[in-house]
């Protein structure tokens, strides 16, 4: 009888990759994605909350980047950003100043991501390591 169990790897190849996955990436890219409307959304949340707020400008890009990462880490994580990918990510500060990214916190799922969102390295306690 053939086996039913699975790689461990195999089970990436089922999720769905397309960044307009919301089960695979939740608010990743419907909060911190591309668009305008984000754009305006996040520089209120900064501006309200004080808080720096991240976004994404390549949704196809950093979802492809996302997937190479997700077997990798085991739970919430604040990681470099590769220099392709930081190039695609940028900061919204609490004053309206937008800044490079440089680092991204990961919050995984068991398929995908509850959150993945850019940050700048001086900016702390986005997450409790």
């Amino acid at each position: 009888a053939a086996s039913l169990a699975r790689s461990a790897g195999d089970i990436w190849n089922l999720v769905n990759w397309s960044w307009k996955s919301v089960k695979t990436f939740q608010h990743v890219f419907l909060r911190h994605g591309k668009g305008k409307d984000i754009l305006r959304s996040l520089i209120d949340r900064a501006r309200g909350t004080g808080v720096p707020q991240g976004q994404w400008l390549d949704n196809q890009a950093v979802s492809e980047w996302l997937k190479q990462v997700r077997p990798t880490i085991q739970g919430p994580a604040s990681i470099k950003l590769p220099p392709e990918i930081a190039a695609k990510a940028q900061v919204i500060m609490p004053d309206g100043s937008i800044v490079k990214a440089t680092h991204a916190v990961l919050v995984p799922t068991e398929e995908g991501f509850k959150t993945a969102y850019p940050i700048i390295t001086t900016v702390r306690n986005y997450i409790s390591e």
